[in-house]
C-alpha cells in the first residue's frame, strides 16, 4: 500500500493536463474544439468524393454527356459540404480560443498572486520588466498551443485516417499506388532531415544565430530595465500628485528619478536625455 501510494505521489503529471487545469470548467471546450476540427477535416473530403462521382457518371455515358443528369446535384452537395466544413472548423476554433483565453488569464492571476507573497529580496535580484515579460509572454504563448496547434493536430490525425479509408474504398489498386508514393516521400524526408542532414542543419542554424545572441540578450536586458524605469517614473508621479516625495528630502537633487534615469542611460546606452 505504501509503495503504490509513493509511486502515485512521485508520478509526474502530464504537462498538457496541468496546462488545461488553468482553464477550469472551460477545459471541456478544448476537447470539443479538437473533435469539431477532426469532423471538419472528414467533411472536407466530401467535395472530392463528389468530383469523383461526377467523373464516374460522365465517363459512364460518354460521349452522350446529356445523359448524366445527376451532375448538378453532386455540385450542390460539394458546395454544401465545403461550406459545412468551414463552419464546423470555425466553431471548433471558437471553442479552443475561449478555453485558451481563460487559461492565459488564470495563469496571469495565479502568477501575480504568487509574486505578491514573494519576499522583497526577490525583487532586488529580478527586474520588474523581466518578470512582466515572463508572465505575459509565457501566458500568451499558451494561446498558440491550445487554440491552434491542438485542433490542427486532431485534424491532421483525422485526415490521415480518412485518406487511408478513401484509398481502398473506391479502388484498392489506386489506393496502393497513392500509399506507395506517400511512403517514398516520407522516406526521402527522413533521409534529408536525419543523420548528417540534421547535424548540418544544426551547425548551420548555430552559425547564423551565434553573432546575434549577445545583441539579443543585451537588447532584452535593456528593454527590461527601460520598462522598470518607466514604471518607477509613473509611481513617482503618482506620489508627487498626492503632495508626497518618495525619495525624501535627502534624495538625489536635482532631477529626482529623472536624474537617476539620465545617469543610467548615459553609460549604459551611450545617449543623453
Amino acid at each position: 500500500m505504501a509503495s503504490s501510494s509513493g509511486t502515485s505521489a512521485g508520478k509526474t503529471p502530464n504537462p498538457l493536463t496541468q496546462l488545461l487545469g488553468f482553464a477550469g470548467e472551460r477545459r471541456m471546450l478544448t476537447y470539443l474544439g479538437c473533435a469539431l476540427s477532426a469532423v471538419s477535416m472528414l467533411v472536407s473530403f466530401g467535395p472530392y468524393v463528389c468530383i469523383w462521382l461526377v467523373a464516374r457518371d460522365l465517363i459512364a455515358v460518354a460521349p452522350d454527356w446529356g445523359a448524366a443528369t445527376g451532375i448538378a446535384a453532386y455540385g450542390w452537395w460539394a458546395f454544401g459540404l465545403a461550406a459545412a466544413s468551414i463552419l464546423i472548423y470555425f466553431a471548433g476554433l471558437m471553442c479552443t480560443h475561449l478555453a485558451a483565453f481563460r487559461c492565459a488569464s488564470n495563469m496571469r492571476k495565479r502568477t501575480t498572486d504568487h509574486l505578491m507573497h514573494a519576499s522583497l529580496g526577490y525583487f532586488d535580484t529580478h527586474a520588474s520588466g523581466a518578470l512582466r515579460r515572463v508572465v505575459d509572454g509565457c501566458a500568451a504563448e499558451t494561446e498558440g498551443l491550445l487554440a491552434h496547434k491542438l485542433p490542427d493536430t486532431a485534424g491532421s490525425i483525422a485526415m490521415i485516417l480518412g485518406m487511408l479509408v478513401l484509398f481502398f474504398v473506391f479502388d484498392w489498386r489506386l489506393g496502393l499506388a497513392c500509399l506507395a508514393s506517400v511512403v517514398i516521400s516520407l522516406a526521402c524526408m527522413f533521409y534529408m532531415m536525419g543523420g548528417r542532414g540534421m547535424d548540418f542543419m544544426t551547425r548551420y542554424m548555430e552559425s547564423l544565430m551565434g553573432p546575434h545572441r549577445g545583441r539579443v540578450r543585451a537588447r532584452e536586458n535593456l528593454r527590461d530595465a527601460r520598462a522598470g524605469i518607466a514604471r518607477d517614473l509613473r509611481v513617482h508621479r503618482g506620489f508627487l500628485q498626492q503632495g508626497q516625495d518618495p525619495l525624501g528630502a535627502g534624495g538625489p537633487q536635482p532631477g529626482g528619478v529623472r536624474g537617476e534615469a539620465s545617469g543610467w542611460r548615459r553609460p549604459e546606452c551611450g545617449v543623453g536625455v
